[in-house]
């Protein structure tokens, strides 16, 4: 591609725009033009016509186009490589710069399910951050779509969720799960996970075994905050975290038929910010606190800890889209 210098703003041929390279890579992250505008807060056309003129100026075809969406041509690969180390340098100046007085402060990511990430923070995260100089936590909740590899130095949470983006996954506790309700449930009724954009065999195999017993499923939600609220409202006996129904005097252990089990918790970090500080002190806190915090002094009778993530019976091989 010949010698070029790097420039925050380009002018002239022979100069690279940053902000151009930075318009590259959220292209190549996301496989769109529209959401890679979104990323670096341009429209659409600003976006293809800056592309356009990298492209030109580089005398070749970065992107090839196609209805499934935009992927690096062998010498976009190139270029992309080198527009990661760039901007992975950049992180780590400006961390240095920014945390000269403290190691932790800085934008940092959180990201996971949302009855997860609010038991963390009433439990202790939020006095980890209060008690850090400068730290600002960005919490994102949902579906498990955001990468680790764009914007902010960040972790994730998840249960059985692939990695993305060349993050990496450890084991960060073990979650009981049992089946709860109230006394004046009906023991036919059920409340359960089920979302048709992440139905797993797991759930699917759940669904139909509860019918196959005549049971009658009340309701059903996405995330177990909402669970937890059906199955206390007395609407139906159902699934949840250990740690968030035995908290609850209302909640009592079901004599259901279907086995108790456990669900592991994957830290999700990324080799390119792993060593930014803030990345760091979060990745400690959440070793140490997260499985006390997870994991509740008491737990139901017989419960087997080192059961397998299933609850149908089934065995668990590996990685499956994250749950409730």
């Amino acid at each position: 591609m010949g010698a070029y210098t790097l420039c925050m703003n380009a002018s002239s041929r022979g100069e690279l725009d940053w902000n151009d390279l930075r318009l590259a890579l959220a292209v190549a992250r996301t496989g769109s033009l529209r959401q890679a505008a979104e990323i670096i807060g341009v429209n659409q056309s600003t976006a293809g016509r800056r592309l356009s003129t990298l492209e030109t100026s580089l005398n070749t075809l970065l992107f090839r186009r196609s209805r499934r969406g935009m992927t690096p041509t062998e010498t976009g690969e190139i270029l992309i490589t080198r527009a990661a180390e760039i901007e992975s340098h950049a992180l780590t100046i400006t961390d240095a710069i920014e945390e000269a007085g403290s190691v932790q402060s800085g934008v940092l990511r959180l990201i996971g399910n949302q009855w997860v990430i609010d038991r963390l923070v009433t439990h202790g995260l939020a006095a980890f951050v209060r008690a850090s100089n400068g730290l600002s936590l960005r919490i994102t909740t949902g579906r498990p779509k955001a990468s680790l590899w764009r914007g902010e130095p960040g972790v994730a949470l998840w249960f059985e969720q692939e990695p993305l983006d060349g993050a990496f996954a450890i084991e960060l506790a073990r979650v009981p799960y049992a089946v709860y309700r109230t006394e004046e449930c009906h023991p036919d009724n059920w409340v359960v996970f089920h979302d048709e954009d992440r139905m797993d065999s797991r759930h699917g195999h759940l669904i139909e075994q509860i019918r196959q017993q005549n049971g009658r499923i009340i309701m059903t939600a996405t995330d177990a905050g909402s669970l937890f609220s059906g199955i206390v409202s007395g609407l139906g006996q159902g699934f949840l975290p250990c740690c968030l129904a035995e908290a609850d005097p209302r909640l009592i252990l079901s004599s259901d038929t279907l086995r108790k089990f456990d669900r592991p918790l994957y830290l999700h970090s990324h080799p390119d910010t792993l060593n930014v500080p803030r990345v760091q002190a979060a990745m400690q806190w959440l070793r140490e606190h997260a499985a006390p915090i997870l994991i509740p002094a008491r737990t139901p009778m017989n419960f087997q800890r080192r059961e397998t993530a299933d609850p149908c019976s089934e065995q668990d091989h590996g990685h499956r889209m994250a749950g409730s």
